[in-house]
């Protein structure tokens, strides 16, 4: 299905309308017009985690766009741009993604809650939530493939969170030739937050300036989480202690493989000696 830019089958609501009738025959693929500006100001449905500007994804369903297009919330109250509900997939490839504000729940551009979600070729910026200001994985799995995760801020909203500005991860994290850099997490993780019997496989991909008010400003690998680094860079990143990256269950939950974590403020790695290969 084609969705145009304009027209009565066109735009935001002609999106909104596709996704709906996707998920009605359980699959189906969406193509986009190229230099078009999708822009959300209303939400197709609200669920226990928020409101989204599309309905539920509750299919396989596939968004192809580009080169640029937008799918943009710009105004009205704060909701999140896409929610893939358990069991389902979504694939999106050459499309922006983006001002999405999930108030005080997690993803404010993205929430995947125990779904699959591929972007490729993807940018996701300038979105705010509790958690996972660009994107939430709820104990499902996370795939980026040249893909940019930027301008992302959490804001702490409900009195416990704030952490994950770029990528807030417990489920399968996977990256390839992506970049997660300027994001600001109220608390920690700036560029990402994996715990909770999370796993994150970085490969060929670049931490930078991302900065958390506490711990991890690149990386905080927190309770129950497991990172792996291969080829990957980690640096410019900034917080109160592991301006780099941040182990919090201590020694053998981040391994390094031919990465180099250098130039973070204060220090690269903490606790001292917990993840070897990094000073």
């Amino acid at each position: 299905m084609t969705v145009p830019c304009s027209g009565p089958s066109g735009g935001a609501s002609g999106l909104a309308t596709a996704v709906a009738n996707a998920n009605l025959a359980g699959h189906g693929t969406i193509r986009l017009a190229a230099n078009c500006n999708y822009d959300f100001t209303t939400t197709a449905e609200t669920g226990t985690r928020g409101s989204d500007a599309l309905p539920i994804i509750r299919g396989n369903i596939t968004i192809f766009g580009g080169p640029s297009t937008h799918i943009r919330r710009t105004g009205g109250t704060p909701f999140r741009l896409i929610e893939v509900a358990a069991g389902a997939r979504l694939t999106v490839n050459g499309i922006f993604i983006e001002g999405g504000d999930a108030g005080v729940f997690p993803g404010g551009a993205i929430l995947s809650a125990r779904g699959t979600v591929v972007l490729e070729s993807v940018t996701v910026r300038n979105s705010t939530a509790d958690n996972g200001a660009g994107i939430a994985n709820d104990s499902g799995s996370l795939f980026l493939l040249w893909t940019l995760v930027t301008g992302n801020t959490t804001r702490h909203a409900n009195g416990f969170g704030g952490g994950g500005a770029g990528i807030y991860n417990d489920g399968r994290l996977e990256t390839f030739n992506t970049r997660i850099s300027f994001n600001t997490a109220n608390t920690s993780g700036g560029g990402i937050y994996s715990e909770q019997g999370g796993t994150a496989r970085l490969v060929h991909t670049t931490l930078n300036n991302n900065s958390a008010r506490f711990n991890g400003g690149g990386l905080l690998n927190g309770v129950g989480g497991r990172s792996l680094l291969e080829a990957t860079l980690v640096t410019a990143n900034n917080a109160a202690d592991g301006g780099g990256i941040f182990d919090n269950p201590g020694p053998g939950t981040v391994s390094l493989f031919g990465s180099l974590v250098t130039g973070n403020s204060p220090n690269n790695c903490r606790p001292v000696g917990a993840i070897s290969g990094c000073s």
